[in-house]
């Protein structure tokens, strides 16, 4: 826990928290873009009701309209306010790299990762944009956080927060698919490894039902949605159309070195080679210690490619920034 840590560490965390904040509030108020500008008139400004069913395209994250939703009929309409969901949801992904660092790994990865994703410019960049991402990235860690020793546990309510953290992240962008089956898929091998033989097959079934109300939830969010603009909307937009097999196979490296460039936009690459092998190492350590048996990279690395195939799509960048 934070209070057994030296008294530097914890200061340090405390500033890395600060600094998070103060670098992200900078920003806070900005003029909007397009997107966003988009966002508000055509989701947020409107009634709630005809916010979360009008689904024209893609542009509607709809657990962020709900909530900057929220946000604009408390406060008022300046930028800074109907960015407030996103900055929140920003400025938490610090302190959750932090607790998931010091869940796999040790304080210092902690601090050292929780001390990157502060300055990191993308991820400052979608903490103050009116959008959904920043929300399914901080989604996504607290996924990673309960995912972490659920193969084992008979905790209902831990099981509970991860398929509803799970239902969210889908309804605030359908891409966060590309981060929840892998992290189920990930479940399954770890209870294959983690349990024996006498309870193995309960824990998969656990597994499977907990899948299964994920899917009944998630059809619930959207129930809305496919009611007033049709499923066709959610599932067979242009975002989403099949570019061919054979597009898609010959044109995944470009696209994995398109993504790579994404990612490490504005650090130098001296910085880039020290990042990745730290991860290296981390990962390393993580399966020596036995804390994770299967790394969630090596499952994201193997998984994500056979999606794109299966699909016959090459996501936006974004999705994975």
């Amino acid at each position: 826990d934070l209070h057994e840590a030296s008294r530097a560490h914890r200061y340090g965390f405390l500033t890395i928290v600060a600094l998070a904040l103060l670098v992200r509030f900078a920003y806070l108020s900005v003029p909007m873009a397009g997107d966003e500008g988009t966002t508000f008139l055509q989701f947020v400004s409107v009634p709630l009701g005809r916010g979360l069913s009008y689904y024209p395209y893609p542009n509607n994250h709809l657990f962020h309209t709900f909530l900057a939703h929220i946000s604009y009929q408390l406060f008022g309409n300046e930028a800074g306010v109907i960015r407030l969901p996103a900055f929140v949801a920003g400025a938490a992904v610090v302190p959750l790299t932090y607790l998931l660092g010091r869940l796999w790994h040790n304080r210092d990865s902690a601090l050292m990762a929780a001390g990157i994703v502060t300055g990191g410019w993308l991820l400052i960049s979608y903490s103050v944009e009116a959008r959904g991402y920043s929300i399914a990235a901080s989604l996504f860690l607290m996924l990673c956080l309960l995912a972490t020793g659920l193969p084992t546990s008979q905790n209902r309510l831990r099981w509970a927060l991860f398929v509803l953290g799970s239902a969210l992240a889908l309804w605030t962008v359908p891409t966060m698919i590309y981060g929840v089956v892998p992290l189920f898929l990930w479940l399954f091998i770890e209870i294959g490894y983690r349990s024996p033989s006498a309870t193995r097959v309960r824990r998969w079934s656990r597994l499977i039902a907990a899948g299964l109300l994920l899917l009944l939830m998630t059809f619930l969010l959207y129930l809305p949605v496919i009611a007033v603009s049709g499923l066709e909307k959610v599932v067979g937009n242009d975002y989403v159309t099949s570019i061919g097999w054979r597009r898609t196979l010959t044109g995944l490296p470009e696209y994995a070195s398109g993504l790579w460039v994404e990612c490490n936009r504005d650090i130098p690459g001296f910085l880039t080679v020290l990042l990745v092998s730290g991860l290296m190492i981390g990962v390393w350590q993580a399966v020596r210690q036995v804390r994770v048996r299967i790394p969630l990279l090596l499952v994201l690395v193997i998984v994500l490619p056979m999606m794109f195939v299966v699909q016959r799509v090459h996501p936006y960048y974004r999705v994975f920034v």
